[in-house]
């Protein structure tokens, strides 16, 4: 799971991401789960003491919503903290999924400065990262520094190189080359919300 698949560039957007679910769901590490995801992205993407409220994704204004327990979270269990759900399987994957899809929409409305139905407060780093990317399928937004700086953004250091790389090279050179920013962008922020080595324990 920890090599790239250089082929994935050729493949259809949806043929990769369902290849990550059935790597996701074969890995022998954890998901990080709802708290630590929370704790990540918060730190990374949004103003300086907001904390993302993964249950807004969903369109429920509970941050104690049962669903996010199935997405790995922390239970007691007969006096003793324990972590449940933590192993990948068909419905967590698929409740992160449906979360990170939710997100990558919701950044990609700092595309449209006007957009009035903003729900999360994102920090000026995200935003000007993510700024020349709105440009896109135009040159400047596929330049290596304004890849590097949005996947950086999110991603941090916890992937390696070669997994940035085949990242930026099916972005540059399979159909989403030449589509709009509207549809480009949200697939672009998905697709690194829903890489393992964001969502797995190392």
């Amino acid at each position: 799971m920890n090599k790239p698949i250089k082929l994935l560039k050729t493949l259809p957007f949806y043929t990769v991401l369902f290849l990550f679910s059935v790597n996701l769901s074969a890995a022998p590490s954890s998901l990080k789960g709802v708290a630590a995801i929370s704790r990540i992205l918060s730190e990374r993407t949004l103003v300086d003491g907001n904390i993302l409220n993964l249950s807004i994704l969903f369109g429920v204004e509970n941050s104690y919503w049962s669903m996010l327990d199935l997405m790995g979270s922390y239970k007691s269990d007969q006096g003793e903290v324990k972590f449940k759900n933590g192993k990948p399987n068909s419905i967590n994957t698929l409740l992160w999924k449906t979360a990170f899809t939710s997100l990558a929409k919701e950044m990609a409305k700092e595309c449209n400065p006007l957009a009035a139905d903003k729900i999360i407060h994102f920090n000026v780093y995200f935003k000007e990262s993510l700024r020349p990317l709105c440009k896109w399928p135009n040159q400047e937004a596929m330049q290596e520094k304004v890849l590097q700086n949005i996947w950086l953004s999110i991603m941090a250091y916890d992937a390696p190189l070669e997994e940035y790389e085949a990242w930026r090279d099916f972005f540059l050179h399979s159909s989403f080359a030449h589509k709009s920013a509207y549809e480009a962008v949200p697939a672009i922020l998905f697709s690194i919300l829903y890489n393992p080595h964001f969502m797995l324990r190392k």
